[in-house]
């Protein structure tokens, strides 16, 4: 009803002859919802542009996960990627919500992700102060309510690579990654992947939702499923529209 309620605000008040709803999983809930309240108040509608990004599931298995989404090939170089690693010094694991300190690991992301390209462009959370206040606020009153966690891979202590992600209704969203860029060739961003599907997500935690762009194939290379994503232009009535 509230989204009848708004488009007949559009049509009648406002004057808007257009709506864009951009990047709405198929499969959800605002999904149906939409496709159900534009048949019925017959507006017209039209999914502007369509992709596909990749999708976690968990599951029962991890070993048997990664043996069907991966290559022998492909697990053979990570296992020599990190033993190459592990040759430098300790490579230890560690969970964002289970820390002691959670707001020095959050420091030590937000460092971690200023040290690389997206700190020379200025893009990174860290590049601002009001950005950083504002995340390490979010983040440590979302660790209270349990609706943040992340994972990190330390080398002697130093975090080469982290991942923060939000949790809502049974799944979480990739909000941040980030790794070491002169530790490349070693891939901790990939090796961090692998150990967190071993790992295993926090309990209540079904699936994550990669947040990528359409060109992003990093993850599709790991994870086997797939979410579809629309961006839907409706016209509450206009002819303009």
């Amino acid at each position: 009803p509230s989204l009848a309620a708004f488009f007949d605000f559009c049509r009648s008040n406002a004057g808007i002859g257009l709506v864009e709803f951009p990047t709405i999983p198929v499969s959800g809930p605002f999904h149906q919802l939409l496709a159900d309240v534009v048949y019925r108040m017959e507006l017209p509608a039209r999914p502007e542009r369509r992709y596909t990004r990749a999708l976690y599931q968990t599951a029962a298995s991890p070993e048997a996960y990664l043996a069907d989404s991966l290559s022998g090939k492909s697990r053979w170089h990570l296992r020599r990627k990190r033993r190459r690693l592990e040759e430098l010094g300790r490579v230890e694991y560690s969970a964002f919500e289970r820390e002691s300190d959670p707001e020095t690991w959050l420091r030590d992301f937000l460092a971690l992700e200023a040290s690389g390209w997206k700190g020379d462009l200025g893009t990174a959370l860290g590049s601002s102060e009001t950005r950083r206040q504002y995340f390490l606020r979010v983040a440590l009153d979302g660790l209270k309510r349990g609706q943040i966690f992340g994972s990190s891979l330390r080398l002697d202590g130093r975090m080469i690579a982290g991942r923060a992600l939000f949790a809502a209704g049974g799944g979480s969203f990739l909000f941040k990654i980030a790794y070491s860029e002169d530790l490349a060739t070693y891939s901790p961003g990939n090796l961090l992947e692998v150990q967190t599907i071993e790992r295993g997500l926090p309990e209540g935690v079904r699936w994550t939702d990669s947040c990528t762009v359409a060109q992003n194939t990093m993850y599709r290379w790991l994870w086997k499923d797939l979410l579809t994503i629309e961006n839907v232009l409706v016209a509450p009535g206009s002819n303009w529209g």
